[in-house]
């Protein structure tokens, strides 16, 4: 299956069933044990001034949020962090409240944890033109979907994960899906 998303990130194409334009911005994806190794690697080839916001809610920041920024903190970057309260939902106070606090100078940011932290932190680094890195805690069960247009066709599409720039996510993550 990991084989099959590279095929798509990084383009557009014009599907045959339901004739419209479909696209993959994403540049990168690693699914793997030990991904979280190779985080300040692909922070890196994003972030240029190593400045970065990390975004979790109360439970994903001590389930990976501080393991994030630590290993930032350790490769010399300085990380602003924001801990959204729970319950979160992806309204437009919380989405403005995130805004409110982005640090202007961040060149990459993190979203750690599930749909609703990526959702936020897409809509403000879109807004903000910060590049991000999505750090998904729990299987996205929106990852592959059936496209509304090709129900009869019985076709999976991928969906559109906007503007982010990658998705990191472990096997045992994977597993439980």
């Amino acid at each position: 299956m990991f084989s099959e998303i590279n095929n798509f990130l990084g383009r557009k194409w014009k599907c045959e069933n339901c004739n419209l334009e479909h696209s993959v911005p994403t540049k990168w994806v690693k699914i793997a044990e030990g991904a979280f190794e190779l985080l300040t690697d692909f922070a890196s080839r994003v972030g240029c001034n190593k400045s970065a916001i990390v975004v979790a809610d109360e439970i994903t920041w001590e389930v990976a949020g501080v393991k994030v920024t630590n290993s930032l903190n350790e490769a010399g970057w300085q990380v602003c962090r924001i801990v959204l309260p729970l319950p979160l939902h992806a309204t437009d106070e919380v989405a403005n409240s995130l805004l409110s606090q982005w640090s202007h100078d961040a060149s990459l940011a993190f979203a750690v944890g599930s749909g609703t932290i990526n959702d936020l932190v897409k809509w403000v680094a879109t807004q903000m033109k910060t590049p991000y890195i999505a750090v998904p805690t729990a299987a996205n069960e929106n990852a592959i979907h059936r496209c509304s247009n090709c129900r009869k066709h019985e076709r999976l599409h991928i969906t559109d994960f906007g503007t982010s720039d990658s998705r990191f996510q472990t096997n045992s993550t994977l597993s439980t899906a």
